[in-house]
């Protein structure tokens, strides 16, 4: 009945599309231009860790329903990866009916469908802007700015944690904008399913249950609610609640066996430091553990890789919304998205700033924060728009600023996800982390294949992402390259991560010398390949 209700409401959403043109073919253009380029980026760190998690996950049901079950912590073991396990089962439950055997066929399986998720995610940024806006150009081009930020673009193909994490945030907020409009049973079970998976992937999600049940408080505060009607209400809060709970265990096999131990044991895992004891960022021109990082390191990140237009708009909507909210009743009309959209963005950022959990790798963890930044900048937009002696500036302003994001991916395809602003200042390879999932490493092995094209090469790599990439090569290159120790090899490829490797490459000491390739975007060094024989 759920899924039959759920296929109802998309074949509705999709029906609007085709009554609209231009949405049509905005939506179609993205898909297919994201179906032609998926296999252009490389490889990162986490694919076989998460992929691990899929498989380890999906060997534990078929264990589970058979004759011979054994217990979440005996197929769990060597596991790395510690998200929820959702996305990842359906990734690794595609590899046999589609026949995928090779790691290359493989992870460019998991390429493609992380970005089907991710534009189902835009879908839903399209229809969650719509219910605020009203205006289908300006949903339009929330969307646009939503696609065209270019770490988060990048991020699209490849991280099957945080970008589709982003995607499943957004359905959750279209879900419970419904629900507390439209306070149905139908409703009610539609946004447990969506606020389940979202936590199955990344528990941080628990936030849109607790904004649900904070703007359900405040309704019934406010009397926003009539007498007669209230009874339903708390029902359908009961029915979301209950639903939420028993969907959160069904997609999360782990927790099977005995559901809060296992998931606060998750959760103590989750914050755990001791796994990151030879972890370091790069930040500010200076390596810092990541379990040790300064309060400042997440709005920084911020700042520094957003599009310099998107900040000043986002400064603007901010100014915007808050004069709004405290004019207005929450619940006005608008105004309930408005609350939505700066809770969603400013409580995660305050929470991570005071309590200073383990972030790292630029601000990836908290990219679900990317649409409701957007969304107040459409906000900023719309409201200047508003003003006729601003219109026509503004408008130019906006289509500059688009033509300057698609400027920015392609100059910097397939490595946006290096992009910084301005405000990163010069000499970003020696003050900021670049390529830290190490995409660049299958370039660098694709140039050595090319320089020697009859020869079987040894070659060393300074981090894991190198092998992860002589993986993601078609097979018969694949074999002509064999990773070895660097006292064996005859060229080194380095992507400057971490302490050691940092220093060998800035000093050009061995093995980072006599370079004969480098992966350079906007003037910085994301790859070394140097012959040491």
């Amino acid at each position: 009945m759920l899924e039959k209700a759920g296929l109802r409401i998309l074949r509705t959403f999709l029906s609007k599309l085709a009554h609209n043109k231009a949405v049509f073919a905005f939506f179609a253009l993205y898909l297919i231009l994201g179906i032609m380029i998926h296999g252009n980026f490389g490889a990162t760190w986490d694919e076989p860790l998460n992929r691990d998690l899929g498989h380890k996950t999906l060997n534990y049901i078929k264990s589970y329903f058979s004759d011979h079950s054994m217990p979440w912590s005996e197929a769990s073991r060597g596991l790395i990866a510690e998200q929820g396990p959702f996305f990842e089962v359906i990734l690794a439950s595609l590899e046999k009916p589609l026949n995928l055997i090779d790691t290359r066929e493989i992870m460019l399986m998991r390429h493609l469908v992380i970005f089907l998720a991710f534009w189902l995610g835009c879908l839903a940024f399209y229809f969650l802007l719509s219910l605020r806006f009203h205006n289908r150009w300006i949903c339009l081009l929330g969307v646009s700015m939503f696609i065209l930020a270019p770490r988060l673009f990048s991020h699209s193909f490849y991280n099957s944690k945080d970008a589709v994490f982003t995607s499943l945030m957004i359905i959750g907020t279209l879900t419970m904008v419904r629900f507390i409009k439209h306070r149905t049973l139908l409703n009610a079970a539609l946004h447990s399913l969506a606020c389940a998976l979202a936590i199955d992937v990344r528990v941080v999600a628990g936030l849109i249950p607790a904004l649900t049940v904070l703007l359900l408080a405040v309704l019934f505060i406010k009397k926003e609610i009539e007498k007669e009607e209230q009874k339903r209400v708390w029902i359908s809060t009961g029915v979301y609640v209950c639903f939420l709970a028993v969907f959160i265990v069904i997609f999360w096999p782990a927790l099977w066996e005995n559901p809060f131990r296992m998931f606060f044991d998750t959760l103590s895992r989750i914050s755990s430091a001791k796994q990151f004891d030879n972890n370091y960022s790069l930040y500010m021109g200076s390596f810092v553990r990541v379990d040790q990082l300064p309060w400042h390191y997440l709005p920084v990140w911020i700042l520094i890789t957003m599009p310099l237009s998107y900040v000043l708009f986002f400064i603007m909507g901010t100014v915007q919304t808050v004069k709004e909210l405290v004019r207005n009743p929450v619940f006005s009309a608008g105004n309930i998205l408005n609350f939505v959209f700066m809770f969603m963005f400013f409580v995660p950022l305050v929470v991570v700033i005071i309590l200073r959990p383990i972030v790292y790798d630029d601000w990836r963890h908290m990219y679900f924060l990317q649409p409701y930044f957007v969304a107040i900048a459409v906000t900023g937009i719309s409201g200047l728009l508003a003003r006729k002696n601003l219109k026509k500036t503004i408008k130019a302003v906006v289509i500059l600023m688009l033509l300057h994001g698609v400027i920015i991916l392609v100059r910097y395809h397939p490595y946006q996800n290096v992009y910084f602003n301005p405000l990163a200042g010069g000499d970003i390879e020696k003050t900021f982390e670049l390529d830290y999932w190490g995409l660049s490493f299958k370039e660098g092995l694709e140039f050595v294949l090319r320089t020697e094209p009859q020869n079987q090469i040894r070659v060393a790599v300074s981090d894991f992402p190198g092998r992860v990439n002589h993986m993601f090569l078609d097979p018969s290159q694949r074999q002509r390259i064999q990773i070895v120790p660097v006292e064996q090899a005859t060229y080194f490829l380095s992507n400057h991560r971490q302490p050691n490797n940092y220093a060998a490459f800035r000093s050009k000491t061995y093995p980072c010398v006599n370079e004969v390739y480098a992966v350079r975007v906007a003037g910085e060094t994301l790859l070394g390949v140097f012959k040491i024989r």
